[in-house]
């Protein structure tokens, strides 16, 4: 994850080369970089709070997942919630920085 135009974030994922560029603007953003990109996939971001910003994926303009991530109070633990539509449990991945 790093900074993008001043206000959005890009974030770069080299397993599934993907790499999305979004805005805190509320605006679905067409996913288009990288081998992974397909045809009518749209992202958009936005901020819950300081420490929270959450990704919603479309397919086809409708909701496919939501990925949440939060970093703790004392910016040493980032933590993925990766929830799916049509699945019962959220994936949760916990990233501590050493």
């Amino acid at each position: 994850m790093k900074q993008f135009q001043g206000d959005g974030l890009t974030f770069v994922d080299p397993l599934a080369h993907k790499t999305r560029s979004l805005k805190f603007d509320g605006s679905d953003r067409l996913s288009n970089e990288g081998t992974a990109a397909r045809q009518g996939v749209s992202s958009s971001l936005r901020r819950v709070n300081d420490r929270t910003v959450v990704i919603t994926n479309r397919l086809d303009a409708k909701v496919a997942n939501t990925e949440a991530f939060a970093l703790s109070r004392d910016l040493k633990t980032l933590t993925m919630t990766v929830r799916i539509v049509g699945r019962d449990m959220p994936d949760v991945l916990t990233f501590e920085r050493k």
